[in-house]
């Protein structure tokens, strides 16, 4: 009987690495052509429509983003994976669950940065503004769920394993986050440790709209109490609260906000730790490709 040739260790791994980046490119190029072409073909068009109300754009614009990469990512895993994608599905209660768990976990940082007064309120400006930053927020949120979970992290986990794919979309999700204004030395830490969560909730979910409901309502929460979110000041002019920081960078955040307060990367820290023992303890985590065998869809 002829023996099976030796296995070239760094060919499969290689082969592990090059097939899911290969997945992550084409998929984000599917889902951002149908999103670019929404953008500058499909909503000008539909502006121009007789009778269309101006007052409607700013929040139509974001929500049809938002579908137009969501239909996007579904046929785009109907055409690559030979499968539906079921992490899109609508689950009423694990998403309202997700939504209040991410709004609570960054409320409890906030609340506490507010009573400590390293964040003080200065008056209110009521919510007239709210809705076309609000649909913003939820846009951009889900979108990068998709991109970042969806997409990144489910190709890396079906070759490298769920503790890999985990690994190296958080590094990409902290790295990528530098690009915003008012970082400061603790941005990587903080926005890795948030892609680690965020990763967590989308393994015990694998569902696109329970982690991206977390997020989004995390950064909601964050907006309405009038603080800065991820260094982007100009959403502040929109919250219903008028707040400023009066404290040291290293407990308020700077100008990227709580997100890069001290005090938050400890509660996210541990949260997070415990979100993924939760995982592990529950055995929901996936194991690497084997050598030489295909990765599973």
């Amino acid at each position: 009987m002829a023996l099976p040739p030796p296995h070239n260790s760094s060919a499969d791994l290689l082969r592990r690495l090059t097939l899911p980046l290969l997945g992550f490119v084409i998929g984000l190029s599917a889902v951002y052509s149908v999103l670019l072409t929404f953008k500058r073909l499909l909503f000008p068009l539909l502006q121009q429509l007789p009778g269309w109300p101006e007052s409607l754009s700013p929040v139509v614009g974001p929500l049809g983003s938002l579908a137009a990469a969501v239909a996007a990512y579904g046929l785009f895993v109907r055409w690559w994976e030979r499968r539906t994608a079921t992490e899109l599905g609508v689950h009423p209660a694990p998403i309202a669950v997700g939504a209040v768990a991410g709004s609570g976990l960054i409320a409890l940082t906030i609340a506490s940065l507010f009573a400590l007064g390293v964040y003080q309120l200065d008056s209110w400006r009521g919510f007239s503004a709210v809705a076309p930053v609000a649909a913003t927020i939820l846009s951009a949120a889900v979108i990068e769920e998709l991109v970042f979970r969806c997409l990144l992290f489910r190709a890396f986990e079906r070759s490298l394993g769920t503790w890999t794919a985990m690994a190296v979309t958080s590094g990409a999700f902290g790295v990528l986050h530098l690009l915003n204004d008012g970082t400061t030395p603790f941005t990587v830490v903080s926005v890795t440790l948030l892609g680690a969560f965020w990763c967590g909730v989308y393994a015990l979910a694998r569902n696109l709209w329970v982690a991206g409901l977390n997020h989004a309502f995390w950064n909601l929460t964050i907006f309405l109490s009038g603080v800065p979110l991820s260094g982007q000041e100009e959403w502040r002019h929109s919250a219903p609260l008028i707040s400023h920081a009066a404290g040291p960078f290293w407990l308020t955040g700077g100008a990227f906000g709580p997100e890069d307060s001290i005090l938050n990367i400890v509660i996210t820290g541990a949260a997070t730790i415990l979100l993924w023992r939760w995982i592990a303890t529950h055995q929901l985590t996936r194991p690497a490709a084997k050598p030489g065998c295909p990765s599973a869809a």
